[in-house]
């Protein structure tokens, strides 16, 4: 049954982590906490991390309690410092993440190419919106762009906003 287990994760993180060379797997250790495993089952970062997402474009989300998520590489050198309330993965360069309590996006190098303005958003690579964020202040709802220009003002309700959405130059130009 672990054979099984084993080849299943290993296809999907091959797919995943193709382009990056080696394949790591999150594993959790004896010691209940997470570390990194390859292909074939060594320990290649060790068991220290609360809690960690997967390899995406070279970089893993790994959180340390009391400090905070941020990324590391494979070869367990902090990328990005660990000091975001929460983060997603990387795809096409930027990920979604959350500092003192508002949302951005940063890049690769831990940037800020989006500020971190609002109270939530959506990932570009999660959205059905086609590669805009919806993202809400205050209540208010909007969508931006990947350079986080408004493409609709935070004004609206989430259905207002995702017809207001579906009406612009933008939206029609993505087809």
């Amino acid at each position: 049954m672990k054979k099984v287990v084993l080849v299943a994760l290993l296809a999907i993180f091959a797919t995943y982590n193709y382009s990056y060379g080696q394949i790591l797997m999150p594993q959790k250790g004896a010691n209940e906490k997470w570390g990194f495993v390859d292909e074939t089952g060594n320990l290649i970062i060790p068991f220290k991390y609360d809690l960690v997402d997967g390899f995406s474009e070279g970089l893993a989300a790994v959180v340390i309690r009391g400090s905070g998520w941020g990324f590391i590489d494979k070869n367990d050198s902090v990328v990005i410092p660990l000091m975001y309330d929460w983060v997603f993965h990387f795809v096409e360069g930027m990920t979604l993440a959350t500092l003192n309590g508002k949302t951005g996006f940063i890049d690769r190098t831990g940037n800020a190419v989006i500020p971190f303005k609002y109270d939530h958003a959506v990932n570009f690579s999660e959205s059905p919106y086609k590669g805009f964020s919806m993202v809400s202040l205050d209540g208010k709802h909007g969508f931006i762009d990947k350079t986080g220009t408004e493409v609709v003002p935070l004004k609206h309700t989430i259905d207002r906003a995702t017809r207001k959405l579906k009406r612009t130059r933008a939206w029609r130009n993505i087809g």
